[in-house]
């Protein structure tokens, strides 16, 4: 485990809310962007009579009605993932089957019906792509689990060895194995195995209370960062209607769990949680009855490698207009986070009307700027991230011991910004320790850092 004697100063600035150009009832929405920027959100009405498509390039929206275009009738988003080729990928239920789309310069070159998803669509289901391939993962009403696979021309679809299985998330780490956790039903906790070609044995994640707390089914996301650790949030239900709301993230074999907050989440949804590109999650959720004075909230809660931080993101009063924030999504694009949330309004007549908001801000990340080498610990704790302050053609890195020898060391011939130092199985043994973290580049400059290893054990260092 490693200390270090500094914190990252993060600075948070909120555009102004701005309402989506839809022009009907919206209901659930999905984030998605593509390389260059541009921004897709798709909704459905809160009817579910059809899927809409947004297309943001950051001066104007577009609208495109995907159900009415592909005369498929209706449609209920469950997530849009953009491939390597900029091309988006739609997956969508009409209640009867799941159905998957590809959008590309402004139309749709191919819709198709999943296989193996014919009477199952009443379930739930995730998406996610790996390249040029699109991964499909849902149960069925009998809670069985089944995996569809689209090579860019057929489908074809596995059924996972597991039962008892609900709202499955879908997630794929840089070396193509999908990560997949689940509730099980019957047992109300969460459940995570890998598929890399074989399924392996599921592994049980214990909730918060393990005694006590069960998982909601529909109250879990899951997102995947770079290095193949597993990043959970859920809704756990406690005795005498008591809910609370965790963060976990599974990594060699160990489940980190963090309690964010009690009793004052929404029951239905969990919220959202993306991965920064320092593999630290962002999660955004929406807290009912914060306050006498609030009805609802929406809150950012994010992880700076250091420390977790909550920020209040939009609060709706009571008396002014009995709004309610609810489901909202996020993407990250180059330092910015975008947020869709509805905004739902209950008159004298228990009916209800939603509308689109885009909520957006910028992250000003000081290690970003810093001119000299910064280190970071992760959330586990067992791996540190070290930050050039520009990017380097050929560097020296070496681990010292305060007498100035080295305990370990590496050359990276290749362009490098950052790079890692895990503990690995196979790595050189260093024991507890005050050490330097010294990287030399080919015209002679060196950086210098400090830091604490409060745990002994096999270390090694990789891009």
């Amino acid at each position: 485990m490693v200390i270090l004697k500094f914190l990252m100063a993060i600075t948070i600035q909120w555009s102004p809310p701005e309402t989506m150009p839809l022009g009907v009832l919206m209901g659930v929405s999905y984030l998605a962007v593509d390389s260059n920027g541009v921004l897709f959100c798709a909704v459905d009405t809160s009817c579910r009579t059809n899927a809409y498509l947004l297309k943001y390039d950051g001066d104007t929206w577009s609208l495109y009605n995907i159900t009415n275009e592909t005369g498929e009738g209706n449609g209920c988003w469950q997530g849009i993932e953009v491939d390597s080729m900029n091309r988006l990928h739609g997956l969508w239920t009409d209640l009867f089957c799941w159905k998957h789309c590809i959008f590309c310069d402004d139309s749709v070159v191919k819709i198709d019906t999943i296989p193996g998803s014919i009477g199952r669509g009443g379930g739930y289901a995730d998406i996610t792509v790996f390249r040029n391939k699109v991964f499909v993962c849902f149960n069925d009403l009998n809670w069985n689990m089944f995996l569809s696979v689209f090579d860019g021309d057929s489908w074809h679809t596995i059924e996972a060895p597991y039962q008892n299985v609900a709202n499955p998330q879908i997630g794929c780490d840089t070396a193509g194995r999908l990560h997949i956790v689940w509730t099980d039903k019957i047992a109300e906790v969460l459940k995570y195995t890998v598929y890399d070609g074989e399924w392996h044995d599921p592994v049980s994640l214990s909730p918060g209370h393990p005694d006590t707390g069960r998982v909601w089914g529909p109250a879990v996301e899951m997102k995947v960062d770079r290095l193949g650790r597993v990043h959970v949030i859920w809704h756990e239900r406690l005795p005498r209607r008591i809910t609370e709301y965790w963060y976990g993230c599974y990594a060699d074999d160990r489940f980190y769990k963090k309690f964010l907050i009690r009793e004052k989440t929404s029951g239905g949804e969990v919220g959202n949680i993306r991965i920064d590109k320092f593999n630290n999650p962002i999660i955004v959720q929406d807290q009912a009855f914060v306050s006498p004075d609030e009805i609802d909230s929406l809150w950012l809660f994010y992880y700076d490698g250091v420390t977790w931080s909550r920020e209040l993101v939009k609060a709706e009063d009571t008396a002014a207009n009995c709004m309610v924030l609810a489901v909202p999504r996020m993407v990250l694009y180059d330092s910015v986070i975008h947020i869709t949330v509805g905004e739902c309004g209950v008159d004298y007549y228990y009916t209800r009307y939603i509308k689109g908001i885009m909520i957006s801000y910028g992250i000003s990340e000081e290690r970003e700027k810093s001119q000299h080498l910064n280190i970071y610990p992760t959330l586990m704790l067992d791996k540190l991230d070290a930050f050039l302050p520009y990017r380097l053609s050929k560097v020296e890195v070496a681990i010292l011991n305060l007498c100035g020898q080295p305990i370990l060391q590496r050359t990276f011939m290749e362009g490098l910004d950052s790079f890692s130092i895990v503990y690995s199985a196979n790595g050189t043994f260093i024991p507890t320790g005050c050490y330097f973290l010294m990287l030399k580049t080919e015209n002679g400059n060196t950086f210098c850092k400090k830091f604490i290893l409060l745990k002994s054990g096999k270390y090694e260092i990789i891009k």
